[in-house]
């Protein structure tokens, strides 16, 4: 936009009114796609616009365009002429008089008194006379040697009237076949036509590639080419064409507005430090030409470069220049404004601020008021005071400038300081007003996140509002964690319904949410609480399969193996423990154990066998781990491995499991006919308690009967006499009292058949032992 003003006034001031309209209106079309267009700037397109608006009979057009400028920018310089022009449009007056032409002089006049007619008219700047006065003298005396230099100012005054297909011809014929003292000015000329009519072939054959650069117009003619390039984006080309221009011979009145075009294409390039350079020498020439509307311009626009460096300070300086120099300027409250903002971002907070209070003491009425407000708002909010903040907030939507959508923005910004001092019931009255006041705003989703978060904190739980807006915003993160909460909170309370649906709504709004795992893992729970068994199995395998890597994913293969397991299903099973059995730790002891026992009401012995086996070489001191030696005994007995079988039972020393595990291995020496092994393990029997179990007394019985095969009948008859009183087991009783009863017997046999024991010292005779029988 600046840039387009910029271009239109040099083209205006040179006379090219064609190329000057075209960028006044391309410049206002793009104030209209800007939040926050130059106060300067616009007023300038807008005048310039209707005044071309004029000359072509356009009155609406000129009449709509006046009354905006006086409107909008009443104390700009534009403002002033605007309200001329506009009163004389408003009697039907033209502007000038360039429409009133002086009719032309006797035709018998000489060509020295048709020169000085154009000269007067020229300095009276009376111009439609002086271009009648060109065309007549040129159809008059076409030879003669002024000739060449009536084309051309007939050429130009054309070109300023902006009949540019008229201006064409005349400057070419200069450019092409004139004086050679004219032709680089005509091509100048010429360029300048050809550029407002969009004519580039034209304008490429006005202005050569490599310039004299001793010549002044060709030099300055570069302009054209580099205005040219710029609008197709041939930005590098156009800043090589600019510094050409710059580089004429001479002080040009052209050189500020070059400066300013140069620095504006180098900042679009993001040649920051270029930039700010040239356009600091634009403010200089703007001073020297003493061109008050570029000065002020191109202050303005150096403050906008030295922005986009991200040079805060300087920005902030060149901005200060800017409302110091220029008290009056429209413009003043906008530089004040970004004075203040280019301090902020350079952390000078207090000078920020007395930026924004000056804009609010010198310009209350300024569209800038509101902004100020704003800013003012936040930096109170930055420094933690939160009540200047929440007061600026709201004269925010009473300033100037303040609109519809100012006053929401007030209405949250309050409701941000209630939020950050943590009063939550404020924060939530001023949520539910916007809420309700703007249902359809862009914001709705975010506001109601703040809110449910401040509900929450409130601790308003129960509030109807509270759940309606959390089931209709289950997509927001602060969602997920309240319904996370809400979970947990049910489950402390064993409400298991509760639980499950804040749990399922976090499951399924949120998959990604890192409390999912647990929340699956929770509602698992709940539904095996509550008698739903599968489907809480379904769980326990989804969980593992979607999160493997999640604290609770063995926890779960673990649960869900034990809910196969009981459900007969001992392949899965075997297959959810495996999962679970990874690591050191407890669980994985009784995955391993639970998956050997699956495998053992699969029949598949040898694969429970070795699982066994496993856990041993694994846990060897858990708890369980002697349970697990009695079960890897049984199993290796059952499958033949007897002498395993015994070493592993001779690992047990639990006192529960030590009868059987004696039993078992007293039974495998037998097997394997190590009868003083087998006595030695029925033997330890004795120890054990209870002297009742049922185990204990077999283990004896069969010591027994080991006792008789070793000709030990007393021992044999000491053990089937504590077995007769212990032994409740009928079958079991009898056996004993008839071994007792034959042992009994047989020794009253042989004592009868005994001879009588000799008198003198030595062994006693006795009769012949009699073999037990077993």
């Amino acid at each position: 936009m600046e840039a387009g003003a910029i271009v239109g006034e040099l083209q205006y001031q040179e006379r090219d009114y064609a190329g000057a309209k075209t960028n006044f209106n391309e410049s206002l079309d793009s104030s209209m796609k800007v939040a926050d267009p130059n106060a300067p700037f616009m007023a300038l397109d807008l005048y310039r616009t209707s005044e071309f608006a004029v000359r072509e009979k356009d009155y609406d057009r000129a009449r709509r365009q006046l009354q905006i400028l006086i409107h909008r920018y009443p104390d700009s310089e534009w403002a002033a002429r605007g309200r001329a022009l506009l009163a004389a449009i408003t009697k039907e007056l033209p502007p000038d008089d360039e429409d009133s032409a002086d009719l032309p002089a006797d035709s018998r006049e000489g060509p020295d008194a048709a020169l000085g007619r154009i000269q007067s008219a020229l300095q009276g700047r009376r111009f439609a006379p002086a271009l009648l006065e060109c065309g007549l003298f040129l159809r008059r005396h076409a030879a003669h040697a002024s000739a060449g230099e009536v084309r051309l100012l007939r050429g130009a005054l054309l070109l300023r009237r902006g009949e540019l297909d008229a201006a064409v011809p005349e400057l070419e014929a200069v450019a092409r076949g004139g004086p050679a003292g004219l032709r680089s000015r005509a091509a100048y000329l010429l360029a300048s036509a050809q550029f407002a009519r969009g004519d580039r072939r034209g304008l490429r054959d006005a202005v050569a590639d490599a310039p004299d650069r001793t010549d002044r117009w060709s030099l300055l003619a570069q302009a054209w080419r580099a205005a040219d390039e710029d609008a197709e984006g041939r930005r590098e080309s156009a800043l090589a064409r600019w510094r050409l221009a710059l580089s004429a011979p001479g002080r040009s009145a052209l050189e500020p507005f070059l400066l300013a075009a140069l620095a504006a294409g180098e900042d679009a390039l993001g040649f920051g430090e270029d930039a700010s350079h040239d356009m600091r020498r634009a403010v200089e020439a703007a001073d020297r030409a003493k061109i008050e509307r570029l000065s002020s311009a191109t202050r303005l626009s150096l403050g906008h470069v030295l922005a986009r460096a991200r040079r805060w300070k300087e920005s902030a300086a060149a901005y200060a220049d800017f409302a110091e120099r220029f008290p009056d300027h429209l413009a003043r409250a906008d530089a004040l404004y970004l004075q203040g903002l280019m301090l902020r971002r350079a952390g000078r907070p207090a000078e920020a601020a007395a930026a924004f209070e000056a804009l609010l003491r010198k310009h209350a009425s300024s569209v800038r008021a509101s902004d100020a407000h704003l800013q003012l708002g936040l930096l109170r909010a930055d420094a933690g005071k939160m009540a200047d903040a929440a007061s600026h907030f709201e004269k925010m939507a009473r300033a100037a400038g303040a609109d519809a959508e100012r006053e929401k923005e007030s209405v949250l910004l309050i409701a941000q300081t209630r939020y950050n001092t943590k009063d939550w019931k404020g924060a939530v009255e001023l949520y539910r007003r916007f809420l309700a006041e703007h249902p359809g705003d862009a914001r709705t989703a975010q506001v109601e996140e703040l809110l449910l978060t401040s509900w929450w904190m409130q601790g308003a739980r129960a509030e109807p509002a509270f759940l309606e807006v959390l089931d209709r915003r289950p997509a927001r993160p602060v969602a997920a964690r309240i319904r996370w909460e809400l979970g947990r909170e049910a489950l402390t309370k064993d409400d298991c319904a509760a639980a499950l649906s804040h749990l399922g709504r976090l499951v399924s709004d949120f998959p990604e949410d890192r409390n999912v795992p647990e929340a699956l893992f929770k509602q698992a729970e709940c539904l095996e609480k509550t008698g739903r068994p599968a489907d809480a199995a379904a769980l326990w395998k989804t969980l593992p399969e979607r999160f493997p890597q999640a604290p609770q994913a063995r926890e779960a293969a673990f649960r869900l193996g034990n809910a196969m397991l009981k459900s007969g299903d001992y392949g899965g099973s075997e297959a959810a423990y495996r999962r679970a059995e990874a690591g050191g730790d407890a669980l994985a002891a009784d995955a391993l154990y639970n998956r050997a026992l699956a495998l053992v009401r699969a029949g598949r012995k040898e694969e429970g066998l070795e699982a066994f086996e496993k856990f041993l070489a694994r846990f060897p001191s858990r708890e369980r781990a002697e349970r697990v030696w009695l079960e890897t005994g049984t199993m290796r007995e059952e499958l033949g491995r007897t002498a395993a079988a015994a070493e592993a039972y001779a690992k047990v020393r639990s006192p529960e499991l030590r009868a059987k595990a004696l039993f078992g291995a007293a039974r495998c020496r037998e097997k394997l006919k190590q009868r003083a092994l087998a006595r030695r393990a029925y033997e330890e029997l004795y120890a054990v308690n209870p002297a009742t179990d049922a185990l204990r007394l077999n283990g004896l019985l069969r010591l027994g009967l080991l006792y008789e095969l070793d000709e030990e009948p007393l021992k044999a008859m000491s053990v089937y006499s504590e077995l007769v009183r212990l032994v409740s087991d009928p079958a079991l009783k009898k056996t004993a009292l008839e071994r007792l009863q034959d042992l009994i017997d047989r020794k009253a046999y042989n004592e009868k058949k005994a001879p009588a024991p000799a008198k003198k010292k030595g062994a006693p005779k006795g009769g012949k032992k009699a073999k037990p029988r077993a």
